[in-house]
């Protein structure tokens, strides 16, 4: 009887684990990486043929420690409130723009 319970409290827990929401911060970090490989795909013609986004996409997910259904989940959270994803979409915009222009930098060095 006792280890019938533990398996249906596991099940319960398992079953209660869905996406999760993703915090702002990483949300911008995860949105920035995911325009950077848009662009590298974008100039490589090779890859152009061999990408299939969401398989490219789950990757930067997985490095932030999040999956596809926690990023779906976020967006659509983020979305109830267009302001909010205003912001988060600013805030991607800036963190784009200072990494090109620390890439310029670099780059002319």
């Amino acid at each position: 009887m006792r280890k019938l319970l533990h398996i249906a409290l596991l099940v319960l827990l398992v079953a209660a684990c869905g996406p999760r929401k993703i915090p702002r911060d990483d949300m911008e970090r995860i949105m920035a990486d995911m325009l950077i490989q848009d662009q590298q795909i974008k100039q490589d013609r090779k890859l152009q043929k061999q990408a299939d986004t969401s398989l490219v996409y789950e990757g930067i997910f997985e490095q932030y420690g999040y999956d596809t259904d926690d990023f779906i989940y976020s967006v659509e959270y983020y979305l109830e409130d267009p302001s909010r994803m205003e912001k988060i979409m600013g805030n991607v915009a800036a963190r784009m723009e200072k990494e090109a222009k620390q890439a310029g930098v670099e780059a002319e060095q």
